[in-house]
């Protein structure tokens, strides 16, 4: 469609040119009343006769008519150009709004894979505590009182989410009287 609008607009001033030629061509001028024709002229006689028959033409009525209708058009084609130009910047506008969506896209699509790579780490987290866990629960008495002496109350607190009731209780058994308290504080609050 612009391509189409610029060939128009570029080949409009030609083909005024080709309409102002063919009138000329297809409809010569009348002889003036009282001017005979040229006859045997040389040919820098025929020259000054076409120069100056030009010259009277360009002062005739129809000069002033096919100057009228060429500022017409001239007229069209300004129109045509600032209506290329609004489009233009239509155009322009509509191109930065989607470079502004695509960068939005693509941080979006950053932000996805970061939370899923979180997702992932998570899940493979949460696998590695059930597991832990699950080994804690099998052991009893002192063997377990020391592995859980040297974990931090966070560590812990997520291992005993994952345990059973019995393994739960073995736990807490299994700290000193203080910190089994902290911790059952800290897993009500949480």
């Amino acid at each position: 469609m612009v391509r189409m609008l610029i060939f128009s607009t570029l080949s409009l001033p030609i083909i005024v040119l080709a309409i102002v030629g063919a009138i000329f061509l297809v409809k010569p001028m009348p002889p003036q009343p009282g001017q005979q024709p040229v006859q045997k002229l040389s040919e820098k006689e025929k020259r000054m006769a076409i120069k100056a028959h030009a010259m009277d033409d360009f002062r005739n009525k129809r000069w002033a008519d096919l100057r009228h209708t060429m500022d017409s058009l001239f007229t069209v084609i300004d129109f045509l150009n600032d209506s290329l130009k609004r489009k233009q910047m239509k155009m322009d506008t509509l191109a930065q709004k989607t470079r502004e969506f695509q960068a939005r896209f693509e941080k979006a699509q950053e932000e996805i894979q970061k939370l899923q790579k979180k997702l992932v780490a998570n899940k493979e987290q949460q696998q590695r505590i059930k597991d832990l866990a699950k080994t804690l629960s099998g052991l009893k008495g002192k063997n377990l009182s020391n592995i859980v002496a040297k974990m931090d109350d966070e560590s812990l607190i997520q291992i005993y989410q994952q345990m059973s009731n019995t393994a739960k209780k073995n736990l807490l058994a299994s700290l000193p009287a203080n910190r089994a308290a902290a911790i059952a504080q800290k897993l009500l609050k949480n």
